[in-house]
């Protein structure tokens, strides 16, 4: 009968989970413990702050997407990201800033006193 069901290689599967059901209950089980184990998992990364910045990036990229044309979106997108590497670069050099400036004042202050 399981032949006609599920053909010859299927009814041969289903007869061998037959005769192992217990071998069959232990992997669901298993298998239900690990899918509740990565759900805890999953839990942690959601709760990451990586996580949480993606999910909003995503959010503002399908909002404009849809309130803005592409190539307006491409324009601004460029636009955005050379402000943030110009940025970037006189925060990262801000240590040289800082001592530029104490530098000039220094020149500065010696040639007010002179």
């Amino acid at each position: 009968m399981l032949e006609k069901i599920a053909g010859k290689r299927g009814g041969q599967v289903i007869a061998g989970l037959m005769t192992n059901w217990k071998e069959v209950e232990r992997a669901m089980s298993e298998m239900d413990d690990a899918a509740g184990s990565a759900e805890a998992e999953m839990d942690i990364v959601r709760q990451s702050l990586d996580f949480k910045i993606n999910a909003l990036k995503q959010t503002w990229v399908g909002i404009l997407q849809d309130l803005v044309d592409r190539g307006v979106i491409g324009d601004l997108v460029d636009g955005l990201t050379k402000v943030s590497e110009v940025l970037g670069s006189i925060v990262s050099n801000l240590g040289l800033v800082k001592t530029a400036i104490t530098a000039i004042a220094g020149v500065w202050g010696a040639k007010n006193l002179g």
